[in-house]
């Protein structure tokens, strides 16, 4: 079942007016959006989520300013690929922030990412095709704690160049089970917001 959630609720809820003027502004800064970040602020305090692990993490901008906004985290675990260019991660120095470079393969994710235990949220913002979202869902989510929650960012967004959705759509509208999705529906919009998400069992 797929259930749009009323982001401007969820917001309202879950975060004080000093928190969505922090964030106001800052969307320039990430390669999320400003209301991406405000969503994902109200979810990890409704849910008390304390350890994150994100799949793609670029500069590490996003880890960053959530960490700032959550005291609580008490760890953000940024995967990568050791072939990306040299400034992943380079934009958080937060000590709660913890980056590893993959050589690409499931297996060396895995042995990276294994030892580290079970994560309360586990973000996927990497490569946007169907097959690298499938894979890096599929490996990932055996580290999600029962009852966490498996965020994926760019659902319904259209490509810059070809105009077409993202694999993260067509991967996303293929799984089983209940699936819940931002309420904001203008996808060539950067002020949508373009999550979706679910909740280990």
């Amino acid at each position: 079942m797929r259930m749009y959630i009323d982001c401007d609720s969820l917001i309202q809820e879950q975060l004080t007016p000093e928190e969505c003027k922090a964030v106001h502004g800052a969307e320039s800064k990430f390669s999320v959006t400003e209301r991406d970040m405000l969503v994902m602020l109200a979810l990890f305090e409704k849910y008390n989520i304390y350890r994150i692990l994100e799949i793609g993490t670029n500069e590490g901008a996003t880890a960053a300013f959530l960490l700032k906004m959550r005291p609580n985290i008490m760890q953000w675990v940024g995967v990568d690929l050791i072939r990306a260019p040299d400034y992943i991660g380079r934009r958080c120095t937060d000590e709660r922030y913890h980056l590893f470079r993959t050589d690409g393969t499931v297996k060396h994710a895995e042995q990276l990412i294994g030892p580290l235990g079970k994560f309360a949220c586990i973000f996927i913002d990497a490569d946007h095709s169907f097959e690298s979202v499938k894979r890096d869902t599929e490996y990932s989510e055996k580290f999600l704690a029962s009852g966490g929650i498996m965020i994926w960012h760019d659902y319904d967004v259209l490509h810059r160049y070809k105009k077409t959705p993202f694999g993260v759509k067509k991967y996303i509208d293929d799984l089983e089970g209940d699936i819940y999705l931002s309420g904001d529906r203008d996808r060539n919009s950067f002020k949508c917001c373009s999550l979706a998400w679910r909740f280990q069992k």
